[in-house]
């Protein structure tokens, strides 16, 4: 409720939140914030150019940090990331461990997927 709040009082600022995570463009009205007090909103980074493409999904624009729920992004360059801001999301082969019960019952333990990056909201 405090980051909604946040968000209401300055709606120009606001441009990404998550459950561990809020991305505003100038300092936030109406968050406690301090760099150390327990309880307190700590800032991690100011002034960093990010590309924010959808939930979960966001990159340095030099690609030194990024984060994309669901895909290694080990394996995500700089241009997987551009690509996916214009509504291309990537496509990634993963190796999983299978289900303990399937393996018992003969399964193999390993499994191969297809993932595929959340697909980016369009505007309408």
């Amino acid at each position: 409720m405090k980051v909604r709040q946040a968000a209401l009082l300055d709606p120009d600022a606001w441009l990404y939140a998550d459950t561990d995570c809020v991305v505003f463009s100038r300092e936030p009205v109406g968050l406690d914030i301090h760099k150390s007090r327990y309880g307190a909103w700590k800032v991690e980074c100011e002034g960093e150019h990010y590309r924010m493409i959808t939930k979960k999904v966001y990159a340095k624009i030099d690609n030194t940090e990024k984060h994309a729920k669901g895909m290694n992004v080990k394996k995500l360059s700089a241009d997987d990331f551009e690509k996916w801001s214009r509504g291309e999301p990537p496509t990634q082969k993963q190796l999983h461990k299978n289900n303990l019960m399937k393996v018992l019952a003969g399964a193999d333990m390993y499994i191969e997927q297809v993932r595929r990056g959340t697909k980016v909201p369009v505007d309408k």
